[in-house]
C-alpha cells in the first residue's frame, strides 16, 4: 500500500493533507503544519537552502515561482504526458 499526493497539495490543502497522512499511518500524534527549527536549517548543502524555510511552517506561497523558466513547447508536450502517466498509475 501506498499514499499517493502531488506537493502542491502539502502548500494547498495542508490541513487535510496531513489529515489523510496521518490516517494513512495511522499515527496517534497529529501532524502539524509547522515544524522546529534546528541550527543547520536552511543552510546549504544541509538539505532545503530557500529562505521560505525559516518560516517554520508550511507555506502556500500562491506564486509563479518558475515564470522566468522557458522551455521548447515540444518538451512541455513530452514531459507532461510523461506526467499524466505517472498520475494514471499511482492514483489507481
Amino acid at each position: 500500500d501506498y499514499l499517493f499526493f502531488n506537493s502542491s497539495q502539502i502548500v494547498e490543502k495542508t490541513d487535510s493533507t496531513l489529515k489523510n497522512i496521518e490516517d494513512f499511518l495511522e499515527l496517534q500524534t497529529p501532524l502539524k503544519n509547522s515544524y522546529e527549527l534546528f541550527k543547520d536549517t536552511g543552510k546549504p548543502l544541509k538539505g532545503d537552502s530557500s529562505k521560505n524555510i525559516q518560516a517554520g511552517k508550511v507555506l502556500d506561497l500562491n506564486t509563479d515561482r518558475y515564470a522566468d523558466i522557458q522551455l521548447d513547447e515540444a518538451i512541455i508536450t513530452e514531459a507532461t504526458a510523461a506526467y499524466q502517466r505517472a498520475l494514471s498509475i499511482l492514483t489507481v
